[in-house]
């Protein structure tokens, strides 16, 4: 336990529910403003790219609506 939000994850995510607390649509958007902000500072954050392709994935899979752990199902290819 070194994260309460992350760790109450564990269960749900076991149980693949996905009720939504924060959406894949709002991390999404929070994802790209930092990713857009980096490019304006000049800043490379490729964990950061890694993890938009992994949300853009998941608006493509019309899981938007779903809790962002549901990105799991976009790494797994669902």
């Amino acid at each position: 336990g070194q994260n309460f939000y992350l760790d109450s994850k564990k269960v749900p995510l076991s149980k693949e529910d996905y009720t939504t607390a924060f959406s894949v649509k709002n991390e999404h958007k929070d994802v790209h403003i930092c990713l857009e902000l980096a490019k304006q500072c000049g800043v490379k954050m490729p964990g950061e790219e890694n993890a938009a392709r992994v949300y853009d994935r998941a608006l493509e899979m019309g899981i938007g609506d779903e809790d962002f752990c549901a990105t799991i199902k976009a790494v797994r290819g669902e």
